[in-house]
């Protein structure tokens, strides 16, 4: 005898749409939006322009040994679609990414660790 109650039911069934689930991020989003993509450094990224989509600016994270913290490196704008192989990022994301990156960098006392890291 296998009687559920209506919220295991529901439980059971949300548990087998996790796993009928194929993690491809797409099949069970009903969200158009693109999703967050997190840079990697020295990963070179594209941001379409937001004033004219003809234009696009690539971007890309370098660390910076004297502070501990990243740098934002982009580029001037360039007229037409964007190359092969570099992947399209929505410019809240960067913005966004930078803040959460940097957040932490003014919380040290002494961030300039000097030349041999003491």
């Amino acid at each position: 005898m296998n009687k559920l109650t209506p919220q295991m039911s529901q439980y059971e069934r949300t548990l087998d749409q996790i796993v009928q689930a194929t993690g491809d991020g797409k099949s069970h989003r009903d969200d158009p939006r693109a999703l967050n993509i997190k840079m990697k450094p020295n990963q070179v990224y594209a941001v379409i322009a937001q004033d004219d989509d003809r234009y696009f600016r690539t971007v890309s994270i370098k660390q910076n040994d004297f502070t501990n913290g990243f740098s934002l490196m982009v580029s001037n704008p360039v007229y037409g679609s964007v190359p092969e192989g570099i992947q399209i990022i929505a410019q809240h994301s960067v913005f966004k990414q930078m803040r959460e990156m940097n957040a932490f960098q003014s919380l040290e006392a002494f961030p300039f660790k000097g030349r041999d890291g003491r």
